[in-house]
């Protein structure tokens, strides 16, 4: 071997500015499984992002549903209540109001126009008597929204109306 082969072999063993591939194949090993950690921690985060928005909008679409119809009874002077309808009209506008559970749905209508205002829901609706009037009827709308993820949201709400006609009613039958 001549002396300028030497010196050029030596020259290579000494430029350390490039990696070998054990450390090369250790890198990316370790980057391996980093990114794993990171995807592994995305993935739940999402899963619980979507239970918790899941259960939120249940919840709120039902508790908007029961604010409507607490709303409606108390503002109404005539009443009418079954299992599955509570029909009702309004003391100072006179429209008619009708809530009706059907089937998986929640629906609503003010002088006929009806709107779904839950769905994924099962209930009720009940008569209510306040302690000592018995003479004042009221509602209560019993709720169960399928969350499709953990047990059903329940919302139960009682009302009575603020006002009593002794005048029939279109809206009702007495």
């Amino acid at each position: 071997m001549t002396e300028r082969t030497r010196n050029g072999l030596q020259g290579l063993r000494d430029n350390n500015n490039g990696l070998t591939l054990v450390e090369l194949l250790v890198a990316v090993l370790l980057l391996s499984f980093v990114m794993f950690g990171v995807v592994t921690v995305l993935q739940s985060t999402f899963r619980g992002y979507s239970f918790v928005q899941s259960e939120t909008s249940a919840s709120t679409q039902a508790q908007a549903s029961a604010r409507a119809f607490t709303a409606g009874v108390r503002n109404a002077s005539h009443l009418e209540v079954t299992d599955t309808l509570v029909r009702s009209e309004h003391a100072s506008t006179g429209e008619c109001m009708t809530w009706r559970i059907a089937g998986d749905n929640l629906y609503g209508s003010i002088d006929g126009g009806e709107t779904l205002l839950a769905s994924g829901v099962s209930g009720s609706f009940e008569g209510a008597t306040p302690q000592g009037s018995p003479s004042i009827p009221g509602a209560t709308l019993n709720l169960a929204v399928d969350t499709r993820r953990q047990g059903p949201v329940d919302i139960t709400t009682t009302v009575f109306p603020r006002y009593q006609s002794e005048e029939s009613s279109p809206c009702v039958s007495d």
